[in-house]
């Protein structure tokens, strides 16, 4: 079995097209944001709510950071 010798002129990395947004989905599952980082994000959502914790599993205990636009 032979392959080819042929170059693949396919680009190997492009730009990216700037900083994630990022927002906050409260237990409830209402969206809070858009944030310029998870630092934001993450400040914002100890200052709403002090009483609670990141619910990463969102069983609705608490706060999760996602990035803007996915719904999980």
């Amino acid at each position: 079995m032979t392959g080819t010798d042929q170059k693949i002129s396919t680009q190997v990395a492009r730009g990216r097209s700037g900083p994630v947004q990022v927002e906050v989905v409260d237990s409830r599952g209402d969206i809070h944001g858009p944030f310029n980082g998870w630092v934001e994000a993450f400040a914002y959502a100890d200052a709403k709510w002090p009483d609670q914790q990141q619910d990463e599993d969102r069983t609705g205990a608490g706060w999760d950071v996602q990035v803007v636009g996915c719904d999980s």
